[in-house]
């Protein structure tokens, strides 16, 4: 018998498969209602990707690029040199959500999660009685929508850029009419002018229409110049300028509608707008690169900061000081009275927006590449940056370079042997902010071994510095280094190296402590990793009773990678196994081991070089078992 109770919980499964769906398919959002009209102000949030101030109009570009951001400038206040942590969007934001640094938050690469322990910005603002929502482009899920009420996310991948702003543009001005009369924070993230380079019609063709040359604006592309360090024709680097300032206009159109809305609604003289880019883009300035991740010169680390609030800010207000990204908090929480959270770094600018002189920090700080790199910014004009041991692929670094930013803003003049003074002074203030009151630190060794059959040796290590100095711990064996990463789950620091027989092995710090071991022969090496897991050594019944009893799948290391990465799993018994990669489409890319395996611990290796950067899955069956991890490829 069909009962009314029966009929209702049938219409509810059906109304839960259809919100399902329609956030699957990238629409959907259930709006929150509560009763928070005592706050001062709403906050708008707009972060886009990949932006270059020097290409917008209210930061001198002679191309009419950004007219809807200019007129939040000439309304508010702008920012002239602000500066991000970290040139790669994970890390950048995340310093910008909990006022951080990335030595402090610990998401240093694409991928990685943000402690609990560490709020961000959704979560205070929700605890504070605001609405809050997202609609983004990228960034949906993790630590990036704590505390949000409403996230709709329409990710790129398989759309053009533009559909995909689009979309979330719409959404988002749907949202503000529905809660028009709440108090509200609402984040808005857009991936342009990130490449691909395709802006849509008109701006595809606006500032170049006559090229005929090869080059479309592909990522492919950018990647293989890169790859084969091709010198492109003042015409081909002038189209993909072109390109990217094409995107600026469009991604400046969709601020524009953000901004017309909130007049139509009345809400423009009680709402905080913030603009800000996660950071910037290296547009063949600096070798072969046109791309930010392996860049920490200005190109990539200066980024437009513009505020507008009708009600607090004079319109026209110019800050020339120099400011950091994990300032842009600390404003926010000012602006609408709420504390600053507990370990916040950054520093408020809302004096500074009143008074021009307000005293502020005149040091900047980025970490680069894996913590491998890192520079110093002083007073808008010195930057100095420390690199004693990164290569990257597209960018021939020296190991010390300084800029005189007010004379050499494309810096390409290194004055380090000009100011060699200078230099060490500014390496003392770099070093001293990286470890502080840890200058010298000791290494220990507490595993150094080798393992009969499988070119591997490892080698787990610690240094007084504390868990900071994983970005800054290096080893050197014969003509090899590598760097070694932290691993929470064994409490200590890990690398795998390559060979039998390393010889001796170096263990050397930015922090100036060294150590050396040389690997010994050993025939288990999962009771090695549980002996260095536990940081004591055990019995071998101890260590038995530890082991897997069940088919593990292990993150791989390193993670993110370019080019290979090592994917690690246990079979309890001698089985068939297959391990393949898939993207993000659920497409197969690659079968990494098909067939038979033994009982224990098997390692195999992917060598990424062939397929572009982005999120991929590797799945390792076993019978009717599977597993399943997330990897990143960072190019």
């Amino acid at each position: 018998m069909f009962t009314h109770r029966k009929l209702a919980l049938a219409i509810l499964i059906c109304l839960l498969a259809c919100y399902v769906i329609a956030c699957a398919e990238g629409g959907g959002y259930l709006p929150a209602s509560k009763s928070n009209r005592d706050l001062p102000y709403n906050v708008v949030l707009i972060i886009i990707d990949t932006l270059r101030p020097d290409y917008m109009g209210c930061y001198g570009y002679f191309r009419n690029t950004s007219p809807r951001m200019d007129e939040v400038a000439e309304q508010g206040v702008i920012f002239k040199n602000c500066i991000s942590q970290r040139s790669l969007t994970h890390p950048s934001i995340t310093s910008i959500f909990s006022s951080k640094y990335l030595k402090t938050h610990g998401v240093t690469a694409n991928g990685m999660v943000l402690a609990p322990h560490h709020k961000v910005i959704g979560e205070m603002m929700s605890e504070a009685g605001y609405l809050t929502a997202g609609f983004l482009t990228k960034l949906c899920s993790n630590h990036f929508v704590r505390g949000l009420d409403t996230v709709y996310c329409f990710e790129y991948h398989r759309f053009e850029d533009w559909e995909t702003e689009d979309t979330v543009t719409a959404h988002a001005l749907s949202w503000l009419e529905e809660n028009q009369d709440e108090r509200f924070y609402l984040w808005l993230m857009y991936k342009d002018p990130h490449w691909d380079y395709h802006p849509p019609p008109p701006y595809d063709t606006l500032y170049d229409p006559g090229y005929t040359g090869p080059y479309r604006g592909d990522h492919q592309e950018a990647q293989l110049i890169c790859r084969d360090r091709i010198d492109l024709s003042p015409e081909d680097k002038y189209h993909w300028r072109a390109l990217y300032a094409g995107q600026i206009n469009s991604t400046d159109t969709y601020v524009g509608m953000v901004m017309d809305k909130l007049e139509s609604l009345g809400l423009a003289d009680s709402t905080l707008v913030v603009i800000v880019a996660d950071h910037g883009e290296e547009l063949l300035e600096h070798g072969w690169a046109m791309y930010h991740g392996q860049s920490i010169y200005r190109q990539c680390q200066h980024v437009p900061l513009l505020m507008r609030l009708p009600a607090a800010i004079a319109a026209g207000s110019v800050v020339e000081s120099q400011v950091q990204c994990i300032d842009i908090l600390p404003t926010i929480l000012d602006a609408v009275g709420l504390e600053h959270p507990p370990g916040s770094e950054g520093e408020s600018l809302w004096e500074l927006i009143s008074d021009p002189g307000y005293p502020h920090s005149s040091y900047a700080f980025q970490e680069g590449s894996h913590g491998l790199i890192n520079s110093v910014m002083r007073d808008n004009t010195w930057h100095y940056i420390y690199n004693p041991y990164w290569s990257a692929p597209c960018i021939d670094y020296l190991t010390e370079e300084l800029y005189n930013m007010a004379e050499d803003t494309a810096e390409q003049n290194n004055l380090v042997e000009v100011y060699p003074a200078l230099a060490d002074t500014l390496q003392e203030v770099l070093l001293g902010w990286l470890f502080p009151n840890q200058l010298p630190c000791e290494i220990d060794i507490v595993l150094c071994r080798s393992f009969p059959g499988i070119d591997k040796f490892l080698v787990a290590a610690r240094t007084t510095a504390g868990e900071r100095s994983s970005a800054h711990l290096i080893m050197h064996y014969g003509n090899n280094y590598q760097l070694m990463q932290y691993d929470p789950d064994y409490n200590g620091w890990s690398a795998w190296g390559e060979g039998t027989n390393p010889g001796m092995v170096t263990i050397e710090s930015l922090c100036q402590g060294t150590a050396q071991c040389r690997p010994t022969l050993s025939r288990d090496m999962m009771s090695d990793l549980l002996i260095y897991g536990s940081d004591i050594y055990k019995t071998p019944s101890e260590i038995d009773r530890e082991k897997p009893q069940t088919v593990e799948l292990w993150q791989n290391r390193p993670n993110p990678f370019n080019p290979s990465t090592g994917v690690r799993y246990f079979l309890p018994k001698d089985c068939h196994v297959s391990l393949k990669v898939y993207n993000l489409l659920g497409e197969e890319v690659t079968t990494l081991f098909e067939g038979n395996q033994s009982a224990g611990l098997q390692e195999v290796s992917w060598d990424a070089t062939e397929v572009p950067c982005g999120v991929y899955f590797c799945k390792l069956s076993v019978g009717g078992m599977s597993r399943t991890i997330r990897m990143v490829v960072l190019k």
